[in-house]
């Protein structure tokens, strides 16, 4: 057991989060992560994959915004799917904090753990214009196929 204070006795170290708080946060981020791997699994690489709605839905948007749009999902869930986990700890150590410092609600850890996710999806849509620009330039092709240079500088 921790004890009030470190081992200087100056500061108190911060109490753990009651058995509660941490099995709501770990197992939503761990169904969070488990969505986005489910979606990548299944991803729809064209607008037939999405079903028949999908399809209708995506008749009125030229083919070339429709890919766009898969291509940033694409990035968009992977980095959901990848970032969530290695920020889980961060998301707990803050809820840690938090309550300790100010009693702060659950709202304040979701609202962190949202602008986390925020950041990345913003990297998303960096690094969907930044693949689309590749593919435009010809220097890869949507397969990620190029040449040995190009894969060096990517």
């Amino acid at each position: 057991m921790l004890s009030p204070s470190n081992s200087e006795g100056s500061s108190p170290i911060v109490p753990a989060l009651p058995l509660h708080n941490r099995v709501v946060i770990w197992g939503a981020l761990g169904t969070l992560t488990a969505l986005a791997w489910l979606y990548l699994v299944r991803m729809p690489m064209t607008p037939r994959d999405l079903g028949s709605i999908g399809a209708l839905l995506t008749a009125t948007i030229s083919p070339e915004w429709t890919q766009m749009w898969l291509t940033f999902m694409m990035w968009a869930v992977m980095m959901v799917a990848m970032m969530v986990p290695s920020a889980s700890p961060m998301i707990e150590t803050y809820a840690r904090i938090a309550r300790a410092r100010s009693g702060a609600s659950a709202y304040d850890v979701w609202l962190f753990a949202a602008a986390y996710i925020v950041v990345w999806t913003l990297f998303s849509a960096a690094a969907t214009a930044g693949q689309i620009a590749l593919q435009r330039g010809a220097l890869i092709t949507s397969g990620f196929v190029t040449t040995p240079l190009i894969s060096g500088i990517i």
